[in-house]
């Protein structure tokens, strides 16, 4: 069996269902609604299911053999892993993108006052002293939500492992 193609169709925070996934095995055949949940102690991969007339829920379709129940897993969990540290990469990269712009604007809000004091009125002042005040909150609020994706990324990398 070889998968060749793993696509994230939706992502869940809110319960243990964590995302729904397709599979293409071989270029031939696709298999759709493969769910990653969120075990007690690790993340694992439920087969599509429907309902029966007894109520249960069956599985449409599954691995006949262990090695390529394994197999499936794996590969859809290491995707899901890796697509949610990319994501977090580009997001720490804006995040620390956008620390730089607010730091560059602080220092240019700050030398402004400092060397053309001369060319403010005193309201004018106040509104750029103000201004440098409101970036420089800027700057530490996404200096902290990089801290923080760092975290999650850690934290989620932890888990998997």
């Amino acid at each position: 069996m070889n998968i060749t193609d793993i696509r994230i169709r939706r992502t869940y925070c809110e319960n243990r269902l964590r995302a729904l996934v397709s599979i293409t095995i071989d270029h031939d055949l696709a298999l759709h609604d493969i769910k990653i949940i969120q075990g007690a102690d690790r993340l694992f991969v439920a087969m599509p299911s429907r309902r029966d007339e007894n109520g249960e829920f069956r599985d449409i379709c599954h691995p006949i053999t262990l090695q390529a129940r394994q197999q499936l897993e794996q590969a859809v969990l290491d995707n899901e892993t890796g697509r949610f540290l990319h994501q977090m990469s580009v997001i720490r990269k804006e995040l620390n993108r956008t620390n730089r712009f607010y730091a560059q604007l602080a220092d240019f809000a700050s030398s402004l006052l400092e060397e053309a004091e001369d060319l403010f009125t005193p309201q004018s002042k106040k509104r750029m002293s103000h201004l440098l005040r409101r970036v420089e909150n800027l700057r530490g609020e996404t200096h902290m939500l990089h801290e923080y994706a760092t975290q999650i990324s850690s934290e989620y990398q932890a888990q998997v492992d």
